[in-house]
């Protein structure tokens, strides 16, 4: 009987021991999922505009991006890394105009930036 109390111990000793170690090894201490905020079809353009949002890392805040999609290739073409929330955005001769805010700060304003379109 104190033979199988002590196995029995072992055990459960191991196994916490093994999901301890397994749960060190998987755990994430930020978001990796890049967000999907906008697709914006440009008129008389051959191409799509996409707005993400990427997380934070270790070295920086989450930040807004701005993409260009033509022919399944995508590029970069702008990244606004003051912000994390795109309020709304409007196209007008060649720029395409988006209001950001940075939502981790109390009371922030609302900011205008533009972008030249390709």
């Amino acid at each position: 009987m104190k033979r199988g109390v002590i196995i029995g111990t072992v055990v459960v000793i191991v196994s916490m021991f093994g999901y301890g170690i397994y749960t060190a090894n998987t755990l994430s201490l930020f978001d990796v999922e890049i967000t999907h905020l906008k697709t914006i079809n440009v008129p008389e353009k051959p191409y799509t505009l996409i707005v993400y949002l990427l997380p934070s890392n270790a070295t920086s805040q989450s930040y807004i991006q701005v993409r260009k999609i033509e022919c399944n290739v995508e590029e970069v073409l702008a990244s606004y890394e003051r912000y994390n929330c795109l309020k709304n955005y409007t196209l007008s001769d060649g720029e395409v105009s988006f209001i950001v805010i940075d939502t981790s700060i109390a009371h922030s304003r609302a900011d205008t930036v533009r972008l030249a379109l390709p």
